[in-house]
């Protein structure tokens, strides 16, 4: 994305026109309509800067309403030093929303720009009072004037021109409680806008008093549910117990959360054995639901009825139930045939449903998407970070294996889907089961000759014998853990391997069906 000058943009007093003009000069990937309120806001503040001394080369290089991939976490404004290490962000109101809830977004702001740098100039301008606030560098909150912004525009003598997009990653925002508990403990993280408006509906619930027991999260790979879950924890009332059934093993970062979130017990479903650990809590919240067993399920619903406290016997706990799922997210035809997704949903008072990708990038979400179906065709991304490579043989695939490795790729095997094949495959650090509620930078994984695809353009495999894995959905656990960068070595398989190449555009369409 280009910077632009805000007195070229803000001559054109056509809205249409505006939009046009801001869209090809700024070259953004998307069309944004005007807002209207936005634009007269900007119009305001550039003649009241004007007016105070700024000229119109020092308002060159501004990023109009820019928004950081992945995140949807928008700016203004923003004017970036051309070495990286100051920036200046004038966020713009048409109307005052009152000083918390400026300060609020100035301080999220800042958080958003801290990675590239700490030296943040943060403004923001009121359309209908006319009012200037700035925020210090304690994060306090006070009104200014229109010569500190000047003054403070002026300053800025080489700028970036372009390319904003380079200076922002997803993996700087978007944590794990389960890999960062660390960063979730210092409450180093925010939620993006949709988690934020159903973080308040589902509190507004949980703290109701009236006979909704029953509450369902559904999300994809990606879309935070995790993070969602332990957030809504942390802003329970501190006072009563609180119950974190978690899908995986128990991990010294399990503990850090457990200590991080006051009156909360955090169980893995390998340890719940007995209804009676369910006893005694206000609220319990399970992720990844769709996994757990019937009786693990039973006794979580039954819990839900008037739950008697074990320390206090003469006094009785309402107890409330949250279940987050993905009916996308099972890995063997036992749990297909539970239909865990189709029982939560109808037993569910009130159901949410998280539909934005975060943790991955746009173009590896595509891509993952479309290799799991051929019939949906995507946006033309280029896929750049996707890299296919071909092993005719099990030592080919060693040595790729090793040689991307050594690039800093994590590299995922399955677990139980090859327990009755060679340890071709086999990694004692990280499989399947293993990398459940975790993503990585860089993830290598292999797709070998038990792959096809079906008549409908579907991916799915093959296992010789008797095996309650389904192993695509093992394949697909592997390649959504991946935040950044994804490898697929294709073990002696053509057909895949040609279908991928397809994807990838390497190929053209009227080549796809050639041998």
């Amino acid at each position: 994305m280009n910077s632009i000058n805000l007195y070229t943009l803000t001559r054109i007093e056509d809205n249409d026109r505006f939009a046009e003009y801001e869209y090809i000069m700024s070259e953004r990937k998307d069309f944004q309509r005007t807002r209207i309120r936005e634009k007269e806001s900007l119009v305001q503040l550039v003649t009241k800067l004007m007016k105070s001394g700024v000229q119109i080369e020092d308002l060159d290089n501004f990023f109009y309403s820019y928004t950081i991939a992945h995140i949807s976490k928008e700016f203004d404004l923003l004017k970036v030093s051309s070495n990286r290490k100051r920036i200046l962000n004038i966020e713009l109101k048409s109307e005052d929303v009152g000083e918390e809830r400026i300060k609020q977004q100035l301080v999220r702001n800042r958080y958003y720009l801290s990675p590239v740098t700490t030296d943040i100039i943060s403004y923001t301008y009121i359309l209908d009072t006319n009012t200037v606030y700035k925020l210090d560098t304690d994060n306090k909150l006070y009104v200014s004037d229109f010569s500190s912004v000047a003054q403070d525009i002026r300053s800025f003598k080489k700028c970036m021109k372009n390319n904003i997009e380079s200076l922002f990653k997803a993996k700087d925002y978007l944590i794990s409680p389960v890999n960062s508990p660390e960063r979730f403990a210092r409450h180093q993280y925010f939620l993006t806008n949709q988690q934020e408006a159903m973080s308040r509906k589902l509190l507004a619930g949980l703290l109701r008093d009236d006979d909704k027991k029953y509450y369902s999260v559904k999300g994809e790979a990606g879309t935070g549910k995790t993070l969602l879950l332990y957030d809504t924890v942390r802003k329970l009332p501190e006072n009563v117990r609180k119950c974190v059934i978690h899908f995986g093993r128990r991990t010294p970062n399990i503990d850090i959360l457990e200590h991080a979130i006051p009156c909360t017990d955090i169980i893995t479903s390998k340890d719940l054995i007995s209804k009676d650990m369910l006893s005694g809590y206000s609220y319990i919240l399970v992720d990844e639901t769709q996994r757990i067993h019937d009786d693990q399920f039973e006794w979580i619903i039954e819990s839900a009825a008037v739950n008697l406290d074990m320390k206090a016997a003469d006094s009785c706990i309402n107890t409330k139930i949250v279940m987050f799922y993905d009916c996308e997210q099972i890995l063997s035809r036992q749990e297909q045939k539970r239909a865990m997704d189709k029982r939560i949903e109808d037993i569910a008072d009130e159901k949410y449903f998280l539909s934005d990708r975060i943790r991955t990038n746009p173009e590896l979400s595509e891509f993952i998407r479309n290799m799991f179906d051929l019939t949906k065709r995507g946006k033309g991304y280029r896929y750049d970070c996707v890299t296919i490579c071909y092993a005719n043989s099990i030592n080919e695939f060693k040595k790729l294996k090793a040689y991307y490795k050594a690039k800093q790729y994590i590299y995922i095997d399955y677990e139980k889907s090859y327990k009755n094949a060679s340890t071709m495959y086999k990694t004692r650090k990280f499989n399947t089961y293993k990398v459940i509620g975790k993503e990585f930078d860089k993830v290598l994984t292999v797709i070998d000759g038990k792959f096809s695809y079906n008549e409908y353009g579907e991916l799915c495999a093959d296992y010789e014998g008797y095996n309650d894995d389904i192993i695509e959905k093992f394949f697909y656990q592997v390649v959504t853990r991946a935040r950044e960068q994804l490898c697929i070595i294709v073990l002696n398989n053509e057909d895949i391997f040609k279908q991928l190449l397809y994807l990838l555009g390497r190929i053209h369409e009227n080549n796809k069906g050639q041998e």
